[in-house]
């Protein structure tokens, strides 16, 4: 092999990163398994918040179908792009996961309490939730201690920027908020006592997301 031949991991690290942010998260999600270099460096928290401000620009939307099996991604950028070729790359169905058995899919009832930076948070009874990133496809599902019904009082999505982390906030009863840390991979137990008229349930089914990284 020539000596004087480079690939493209001799590159400054500066230029290697700026020609990453520029790539779709989709995308991203691929490359990160091309080497070690590749999976350490996209997989890094400054990384993917300077992806995230790069890439703000891009918007689109999710809309869930009626048989909890498909969402549709749509871009809205491209959808409003006089091309013909970018209008059909601008809708793209993606599979919910929730499994492949359409039995069980049919059976539980799901929600959607909200999205924050490119994902969502589906909630399906009696017990579990899914944080969901539509673009690359990936997902985690959390595990509840107690059945929650969809009559809770409270639950939604927050993000903590002081220790960069995103909180599930779920209030099943008046005097109990229960608050799940994707840093940490741990529940937090907060007594609390809410307002009887407080109902933030979310059961919309078509959202806006931006489909960040």
């Amino acid at each position: 092999m020539d000596n004087n031949q480079k690939s493209i991991n001799d590159l400054p690290l500066e230029l290697f990163q700026a020609i990453l942010l520029r790539v779709q998260a989709k995308d991203l999600f691929r490359l990160k398994f091309v080497s070690k270099l590749w999976f350490s460096l996209i997989s890094d928290s400054n990384f993917v918040e300077l992806h995230l401000h790069h890439s703000s620009g891009f918007a689109p939307s999710l809309f869930f179908n009626k048989n909890n099996e498909e969402a549709r991604l749509v871009d809205l950028h491209a959808l409003y792009n006089e091309d013909e070729e970018n209008l059909h790359a601008a809708i793209k169905d993606v599979p919910i996961p929730f499994g492949n058995n359409k039995k069980e899919r049919d059976s539980y009832y799901f929600v959607v309490p909200g999205s924050y930076r490119g994902f969502v948070f589906l909630h399906r009874e009696p017990g579990f939730i899914i944080i969901w990133n539509p673009v690359t496809g990936s997902c985690k599902k959390v595990s509840h201690g107690y059945s929650i019904k969809k009559d809770a009082i409270l639950y939604g999505v927050a993000y903590d920027a002081s220790n960069d982390d995103y909180l599930i906030v779920i209030a099943a009863k008046r005097y109990r908020v229960d608050c799940f840390s994707l840093r940490t991979n741990s529940w937090i137990k907060i007594d609390a006592l809410l307002q009887r008229y407080a109902n933030l349930r979310c059961e919309r089914k078509e959202f806006l997301n931006d489909g960040s990284a």
